[in-house]
């Protein structure tokens, strides 16, 4: 799996054990609480205000890290090596059991569609020249063709079904399993 590059850097900047030093872990809500602020106690939650990408931030030693790899660090002793994905979309729910290390293309698997898509589901567009839905999809930076549709509905069928065939693993493909009956490793 390729290494997420844009941290390498960050790695040694700051330990678990100064971080704990620093900070308390609410498990529930799944934030960091600084402690102290200028040698007083502060007990003040941090990182709680989405940047313009939509994650938490938090400035340590005046640098910048995102809130969910600081909790990373604090429960696993290291910064991950991978990408960081917030298993139910929510780049704001940094409990624990919600992140897993993952490689950029799996941390694809979880994204909304874009802006641009007219069909208003991923992987479903409109084919102007044959006037039916075609489904593709990517898997490992290969762009695969699922098919062309006459219905929309039999579209995203067929969309969700490429969903669970190809990225058994993401959470959206369990719910596309569990919506439509099909049994999912």
């Amino acid at each position: 799996m390729a290494k997420n590059k844009n941290y390498e850097s960050l790695k040694n900047d700051i330990t678990q054990s100064e971080l704990k030093s620093q900070f308390d872990y609410d498990a529930e809500d799944g934030v960091l609480i600084k402690k102290f602020r200028n040698g007083k106690p502060y007990n003040s939650v941090c990182g709680n205000k989405p940047d313009c990408r939509g994650y938490g931030q938090i400035r340590i030693n005046r640098k910048k890290y995102s809130t969910h790899r600081l909790i990373w660090l604090w429960h696993y002793g290291e910064f991950p090596s991978e990408f960081i994905d917030h298993i139910d979309g929510d780049k704001m729910n940094n409990r624990i059991e919600n992140l897993r290390e993952v490689d950029q293309v799996v941390n694809g698997h979880n994204h909304k569609f874009h802006k641009n898509n007219k069909s208003g589901f991923p992987n479903v567009s409109w084919d102007k020249e044959k006037e039916m839905w075609i489904v593709q999809m990517c898997v490992y930076y290969k762009r695969i063709f699922v098919g062309y549709y006459r219905t929309m509905e039999e579209a995203i069928h067929a969309a969700k079904m490429a969903k669970i065939k190809y990225h058994p693993t993401s959470p959206v493909a369990k719910k596309y399993a569990e919506e439509l009956g099909i049994p999912i490793q």
